[in-house]
């Protein structure tokens, strides 16, 4: 909070006018740094989650804080990051919380081998459980993966620390 104390004057209106001017910039540029730190933690508990999801193969997510013209952006770019949100394959739950809201169904993606139990594919397994198909060279049979749900815990995370982080950036 900050107290501006304005006579009845030009001289000191002005004063006053030039104070309110610089309070608003600092709150504008506190906001946006804000806006940055809940993204940069976002990105941290990202990772933490994106590692540590279930998954049968490689996981290829890259995680990165853009700024935009509105704030800052958390981004998770690669092929696996459906899979790691939504889960894939009949053979897990649709538990996801957004996933109908969002149309999506395990079976319905990942070129249609989701709607089986189980399916092979070329590699190695990954730590979702699958493992390496007996007669099939290179091949491993999986049955999927679980909604590990990592964006949509982060958010939970960001939201239950807006807080505290606001109260660090704007007490200095």
């Amino acid at each position: 909070m900050k107290n501006i104390t304005i006579r009845l004057s030009p001289g000191s209106c002005d004063r006053a006018l030039k104070q309110l001017g610089t309070y608003k910039n600092q709150v504008s540029r506190k906001a946006d740094l804000l806006c940055k730190r809940l993204a940069e933690y976002g990105l941290t508990k990202a990772e933490v989650y994106f590692d540590a999801a279930l998954y049968d193969g490689v996981k290829d997510v890259k995680l990165e804080v853009t700024k935009t013209d509105t704030g800052y952006s958390l981004i998770a770019n690669g092929k696996t990051v459906a899979f790691l949100e939504f889960g894939a394959g009949v053979h897990y739950p649709n538990d996801h919380p957004k996933a109908g809201e969002l149309g999506i169904e395990h079976g319905t993606y990942g070129k249609g081998k989701g709607a089986n139990d189980y399916w092979f594919y070329t590699g190695q397994p990954g730590n979702a459980g699958g493992e390496l198909a007996r007669g099939h060279k290179n091949s491993t049979i999986t049955h999927g993966n679980p909604a590990n749900m990592p964006m949509f815990h982060t958010a939970q995370d960001i939201r239950e620390e807006i807080v505290r982080i606001a109260q660090e950036v704007f007490a200095t």
